[in-house]
Parts: C-alpha cells; structure tokens; sequence
C-alpha cells in the first residue's frame, strides 16, 4: 500500500489508514486528554479561589453585623472574630489578643478547653509582652470599639 494524504490508499477499495496517520491520531487524542486535565486543573483552582474569597466576604460581613448588633460591648464581636478565623484557617483553636503598644491582651479563644478552669488558666496568662514563640491573631480594634 502506498500513502495518500487522507490516509487510504484511493487504487483499493476499502483502503485502510496508515501507521503514521494511527500514530497522529493517538497523539491527537493524548493532547485532548492533557488539555482537559489542565482545564478541569484550572477550574478546581478558579473554583477554589473563589469560596475562599466568599467565605472570607461572609465572615467579614458576620463581623460587621456583630459590630452593630453590640456596640456597647465589643466581646461578642472577639468570640466571633476566634471562631470565624479558626473555620477559616482549619486551625483547633484560635487566641485574639488585642496588642496596645506593649502588651497583649486576651480578648477571646477557641480551642482551649470546655473545662472553665483551663479557660481561667489561659487567660491569666494575659496580658503578656509578645514573643517570637508565641504564634497570635492580634487585633487592632478602633478607639471606639473599646470605650
């Protein structure tokens, strides 16, 4: 059989592809498998981005409600702050401290414990200067939140 551009050999009937052109197709077939694995890959990544820029909006948004359902008393708004931050962060547990230029003060935490004597030991704790070893979410409220 001799080769022929579209691939049969048109001097016999019923003509077959070529190796070459087997070759091509496979081939073909290869990059359209690659080229949908980097598409779904880009998705996932485009999809991925986009819930963590929504649940940070939603978090950003239950604060400021807090902020307003409570302006006289700015704790329910660091007991959120620990919990939305530790949902986002996939941590155990989150301390918010608040750093007034010297010294950090516990302001709220997740993860320490449900025994309220292991909570009080914790808080004792604070005011404390910061440290290097000492890994914070620090808050740095607005005057009037405080007063």
């Amino acid at each position: 059989m001799r080769w022929h551009p579209t691939g049969c050999d048109p001097s016999q009937p019923g003509g077959t592809m070529t190796a070459t052109q087997d070759d091509m197709i496979a081939e073909l077939q290869r990059a359209s498998v690659n080229l949908q694995q980097r598409l779904d890959a880009a998705l996932a990544r485009r999809d991925s981005d986009y819930n963590e820029r929504i649940e940070h909006q939603t978090a950003t948004i239950d604060v400021l409600m807090a902020m307003s359902a409570s302006p006289e008393d700015p704790q329910p708004v660091f007991d959120l702050i620990s919990v939305r931050a530790r949902d986002i962060c996939g941590a155990y547990g989150v301390t918010v401290c608040e750093f007034d230029g010297s010294l950090l003060h516990w302001r709220a935490a997740t993860g320490i414990s449900e025994d309220p004597a292991v909570r009080e030991a914790a808080k004792a704790a604070f005011p404390t200067p910061p440290t290097r070893s000492r890994v914070l979410f620090v808050i740095h409220t607005a005057p009037w939140l405080l007063s």
